[in-house]
């Protein structure tokens, strides 16, 4: 489901940097360099949805934390 979501996501911005991405072929850009421009869009999109999670669960664990007795909010 994740990956549907980041797909079209991606697609998207993709879609809405069509034409600039035109323009950059047009100015003699290869496709590597437009290829490495959409996959860097992405993964600064996945380190940033990582980043946040990662952040948005430590701080949902140390609410828990508080409604939970004799066990850890890291238990599995």
């Amino acid at each position: 489901m994740v990956t549907i979501g980041v797909y079209s996501v991606l697609a998207y911005t993709t879609a809405r940097r069509t034409h600039e991405i035109g323009i950059r072929m047009a100015l003699g850009a290869e496709k590597r360099d437009v290829l490495s421009l959409v996959i860097r869009m992405g993964a600064t999109l996945v380190g940033a949805g990582i980043v946040l999670g990662i952040i948005a669960s430590l701080a949902v664990a140390r609410i828990i934390a508080t409604q939970l007795w004799g066990i850890s909010a890291y238990d599995p």
